[in-house]
C-alpha cells in the first residue's frame, strides 16, 4: 500500500522554508520518494500576482494553497 504524506513548512517571510523544504525534498528524493514541492512564491508569480503580501492578501494566497493541496490528494 502506498502512503501519502504531507508536510507543510509555515513561518513568517524569509524564514528558510525554501531552504528547508529543498533539504527535505533533497533528502526524501535520496530514499526514493516521489517528491513534489509547493513553493507558494512561485504560485503567487504563476497565478501574475494577483496576491500581493499583506495580511489579507497572504490570508488568500493560503486558501489557494489548501485547495491545491486538496487537489493534490485526490
Amino acid at each position: 500500500m502506498s502512503h501519502t504524506y504531507t508536510i507543510w513548512l509555515t513561518r513568517l517571510s524569509c524564514s528558510g522554508k525554501n531552504i528547508l523544504a529543498k533539504e527535505i525534498e533533497k533528502i526524501l528524493v535520496e530514499e526514493g520518494k516521489k517528491v513534489q514541492v509547493l513553493d507558494s512564491d512561485i504560485i503567487r508569480n504563476s497565478i501574475r500576482n494577483i496576491f500581493g503580501y499583506s495580511k489579507e492578501e497572504r490570508m488568500k494566497m493560503n486558501k489557494v494553497n489548501n485547495m491545491i493541496e486538496d487537489i493534490e490528494q485526490k
